[in-house]
């Protein structure tokens, strides 16, 4: 008897270890998860912008401290690269942050098109926003029903300078979950709406 005790109070010893290393990797799991939820929570929204007009592209990007494009980035290598040479501070270093992410195109069906990608690569578009008239392509219109066929619930925001597309009648096509800017568009309007349009869980800082 007295030498069965000590081999059952080892094994006890032994499952009160395993059980409170048990306890530490599932508190270290749970507090991972929670980590990965923040993270989720306030990611920044993924935008797709359709406009014909490249100056109104340019403006977005403005008004809503969009990275530079691939050709901007390259210039400002080139001028980084330049006073660098020169020993001096480029005074063009300060850029705006970024509050989204953003894909831009010229055309609905090149909407259409790149929207469908990145669902399929598995980084969905939150909102979407459109010009109404894009020629020579499909309009605005179109284009809001073609995406809604890919993404029911999808989010957007129409732009436009004339007046014969009305509110009653993109509800009776697409539905709910809309809202429509009458073209020059005014840059904190613009955020408002963005912000409001989006899901709670994003987080879309207002720009200063």
């Amino acid at each position: 008897m007295a030498c069965i005790l000590p081999s059952i109070l080892c094994i006890i010893s032994i499952e009160s270890s395993t059980q409170r290393a048990m306890g530490r990797i599932r508190g270290r799991l749970w507090l991972l998860n929670y980590r990965l939820k923040l993270i989720k929570m306030h990611r920044e929204p993924h935008l797709l912008i359709a406009d014909d007009d490249p100056r109104v592209i340019d403006y977005y990007r403005l008004a809503l401290g969009l990275p530079a494009t691939p050709e901007e980035q390259d210039t400002d290598q080139e001028l980084d690269e330049m006073f660098s040479l020169l020993e001096g501070e480029d005074p063009l270093q300060e850029h705006a942050p970024s509050h989204c992410r953003a894909v831009t195109v010229s055309q609905g069906l090149d909407a259409l098109r790149v929207f469908g990608e990145m669902a399929a690569a598995g980084t969905p578009f939150d909102l979407v926003l459109l010009d109404m008239r894009m020629p020579p392509g499909i309009d605005g219109l179109e284009t809001a029903l073609g995406l809604r066929e890919q993404n029911p619930n999808l989010p957007i925001i129409f732009f436009t300078a004339y007046s014969d597309y009305k509110n009653e009648l993109l509800e009776e096509q697409i539905g709910e979950g809309f809202s429509l800017l009458r073209k020059p568009i005014d840059e904190a309007l613009l955020r408002r709406e963005i912000q409001k349009m989006l899901p709670d869980e994003l987080c879309f800082e207002l720009p200063k």
